[in-house]
């Protein structure tokens, strides 16, 4: 076994990197079978549950499940090992104690026998209490306070006796904290702030509690996500799920150590990612990675200075914030190799690049560009453009790349020196644009008959409202894609 796909960590300003930091829900049924493996699926009243500890053939099974069952009933088999039915009269579950600063519970005193069981002369928990600790993590460490790991429990037959999800060696005189949030900061007998990021596994999820979080060792999570299992990376305000926008959310602070993930599938929400001294305040090294309400900020004075730093792909960033204001500031910078990298509906703004990219497949819909020397830099081919409002940069679109193609469709660019400086024998195919500029481009474009030469009365864009103004030529003039499809948009 190991430690459900459904377990939620919880970290805290107020933790301890001692504690348990986790729950997993388990749902304990009181039944009796002839035979039943691990694995197992079967299925009740609409939900579906997921065997992960058969507790023995007359006392019953743990398992995961998709929701609560009935007070009593029949799981009907799936898939896997198992009778074809299995009728159970009770069932329970645990309570999530993550969610608080200070452990459930302490011992010292834990035996460990190279099974999955540990004993607790002290107790894991209160007499009469042991079912309540099921799906908690336990932080277990030697006698010596060294860092053996975390493991989820997945029965207590009393409040003395719990098994674990994998074996333990041998030992006495362990030390275990059930239950309790985890935090970032120094290092606590031995667990660094990586060490702690690496014990998700796929389907798990980090919710960072609201505070600032100050990053004191490099952070470099190797650890993978599933095909349709990520590890989620989410922040929340005042309750799991709430969605924090602005200066709600949580805060990375990666002023003294860098933060970067180079495992695969990961899911990053809802989070600020800040520092004044790093290389970048996020880096991308994995692939499968999809950024949602984050903020990005790099205020470090020289040398490199990303807010967001991506290295692989595919990677998709949705409503995204980036500033990156130092002298070499790119709001996003996308390294040769990163291939399919998109940004939806992102404010990338007070740069010296907004976009700085060194690879092809790039797409940019829907955004915003503001006040950067350099909106977007491709050194590439394959850039596409659509929606966007490009605003009071030096040169909006800067192509290096004698490579073609570029794609530009319904953009707005505006109030900058240069609109768009392509370079060699690179082209761009545009149309219903419009363009307001010094000078709009530095090279004759492949443009379309429906491109817009003029203001688009943007209603207040110095105080970041960029919708357009009555009677802005840009009104109803953008590409219709139904002309091309049924679709109606």
């Amino acid at each position: 076994m190991a430690l459900t796909s459904n377990v939620q960590w919880e970290i805290r300003t107020g933790g301890s990197k001692n504690n348990g930091g986790g729950y997993g829900k388990l749902y304990t049924f009181t039944a009796t079978y002839t035979t039943l493996s691990a694995g197992a699926v079967y299925s009740h009243n609409s939900q579906t549950y997921t065997v992960v500890l058969p507790l023995g053939t007359t006392r019953g099974l743990a398992a995961t499940g998709t929701g609560n069952p009935l007070s009593s009933g029949t799981l009907t088999k799936v898939s896997g090992t198992g009778d074809s039915t299995i009728t159970f009269t009770a069932w329970t579950s645990g309570t999530d104690y993550s969610q608080q600063d200070s452990p459930h519970s302490t011992q010292t005193d834990i035996v460990t026998n190279d099974t999955t069981t540990l004993t607790s002369s002290s107790g894991f928990t209160t007499e009469g209490n042991h079912t309540a600790i099921i799906g908690n993590l336990i932080h277990l460490f030697a006698s010596d306070n060294t860092h053996l790991g975390w493991y989820q429990i997945v029965d207590a037959t009393n409040y003395q006796t719990v098994i674990v999800d994998t074996t333990v060696a041998s030992g006495s005189g362990r030390k275990g904290y059930v239950g309790g949030a985890l935090a970032f900061g120094a290092t606590l007998n031995g667990v660094t702030d990586d060490i702690m990021m690496e014990a998700a596994v796929a389907g798990n999820t980090w919710w960072i509690a609201s505070g600032t979080h100050a990053i004191a060792t490099a952070v470099s999570i190797a650890k993978s996500g599933g095909t349709g299992v990520p590890i989620t990376i989410a922040g929340y305000k005042t309750t799991r799920g709430d969605n924090p926008i602005g200066n709600d959310r949580p805060t990375i602070n990666t002023n003294t150590a860098s933060f970067m993930i180079t495992g695969n599938s990961y899911r990053i929400k809802n989070l600020r990612f800040t520092t004044t001294s790093q290389s970048f305040a996020l880096g991308i090294y994995g692939a499968y990675i999809g950024i949602i309400n984050c903020f990005f900020q790099n205020t470090k004075a020289s040398g490199t200075a990303d807010a967001l730093s991506i290295t692989k792909g595919p990677t998709h960033c949705i409503g995204c914030e980036m500033v990156a204001t130092g002298v070499s500031g790119q709001g996003a910078y996308i390294a040769s190799g990163s291939t399919s990298v998109i940004f939806l509906h992102c404010y990338i703004h007070d740069s010296i690049y907004g976009i700085y990219s060194d690879q092809f497949n790039i797409i940019v819909a829907g955004c915003i560009i503001d006040t950067c020397t350099t909106g977007i830099y491709q050194n590439n081919y394959n850039l596409f453009l659509f929606n966007n409002t490009i605003y009071n940069c030096t040169t909006g679109i800067n192509l290096t790349s004698s490579a073609p193609p570029v794609m530009l469709y319904n953009n707005i660019i505006t109030n900058c020196t240069t609109g768009i400086a392509p370079a060699g024998n690179y082209y761009a195919v545009t149309d219903y644009n419009v363009w307001n500029n010094t000078t709009n481009s530095t090279k004759i474009l492949d443009a379309g008959s429906n491109e817009i030469i003029g203001n688009p009365q943007l209603t207040d864009p110095a105080n970041g409202d960029f919708s357009i103004g009555v009677g802005s030529p840009a009104a109803n003039a953008g590409l219709d894609a139904s002309i091309y499809t049924s679709a109606k948009v």
